[in-house]
């Protein structure tokens, strides 16, 4: 946690009473900014993410996933759960994380969840704080070398689509990232 960061997510839940959940600034160890505000990830969100090309990512722009923080608030449809304050209240309505995940997607799940019972999801880039990616598994190390994600990040990957777009949306979350491979 950088020097107030506390503080400040504190005070952001204090002047935002429909905020469930809030999400701080993220940064690397040397102080570079992580993405941390994010669309919903959809069917279409994977084209992007397997084409990994700018012009796909400019065809598809309002269904690309990572929203790079602006200096002020925002209500991004999710944030990352590396750190974020989330009210009792949002955990007494809608319950705890879903324990159909291990680490992915839970996040944008809950996200969704909160903002369905009726939330705001906020990211205040004034409370800052380090994020070492990477370090609690190998996905990050995996994708930098080109090797397959674990297992679990592709189980929680399809419980995420089947949960919110069902059968039919993990078919065509699965056959648009094979699309999307293609082009790259």
């Amino acid at each position: 946690m950088r020097p107030g960061a506390i503080g400040r997510l504190l005070e952001s839940a204090s002047t935002n009473p429909d905020a469930g959940i809030i999400g701080p600034g993220i940064e690397d160890i040397e102080g570079n900014t992580q993405v941390s505000c994010f669309r919903y990830i959809s069917p279409v969100s994977e084209i992007i993410r397997a084409a990994k090309t700018g012009s796909v990512t400019k065809l598809l722009k309002k269904w690309d996933v990572p929203v790079f923080p602006s200096e002020n608030p925002t209500e991004p449809d999710w944030t990352s759960f590396c750190c974020a304050l989330i009210r009792k209240e949002v955990v007494n309505k809608i319950g705890v994380l879903d324990e159909g995940y291990f680490l992915y997607f839970d996040d944008v799940d809950y996200c969704r969840m909160a903002r369905n019972a009726g939330w705001n999801i906020v990211h205040q880039p004034a409370a800052v704080v380090v994020h070492y990616e990477g370090q609690s598994n190998p996905v990050v190390e995996n994708t930098r070398k080109m090797e397959r994600r674990p297992a679990y990040w592709y189980i929680s990957r399809s419980w995420y689509f089947t949960k919110f777009y069902g059968k039919a949306g993990l078919f065509i979350a699965n056959l648009f990232w094979y699309a999307g491979r293609s082009v790259s």
